[in-house]
């Protein structure tokens, strides 16, 4: 467990968190930067694009990250 102020936060949601973070922005800037004046679709729809991929592959990440240590703390406690 990690404490912040008077949170306590576990690693794992803490990871998914910094994840969710990173791909938000990175999602942001990959938009940006592929954005073309030609295209037909605004700008907001290719973020909520990419943004829907960023929270997928957080949803895998935290799935994968739990079951890990689910699997750890199962082997542990053997």
């Amino acid at each position: 467990m990690i404490r912040i102020g008077k949170y306590r936060i576990g690693a794992a949601a803490l990871s998914v968190a910094v994840v969710f973070i990173t791909l938000s922005a990175c999602a942001i800037v990959a938009a940006c930067h592929q954005q073309r004046p030609e295209w037909s679709a605004p700008l907001w729809l290719t973020i909520m694009q990419y943004e829907c991929m960023a929270m997928i592959a957080t949803l895998a990440y935290g799935i994968v990250v739990h079951i890990a240590i689910w699997i750890v703390t199962r082997c542990k406690k053997k």
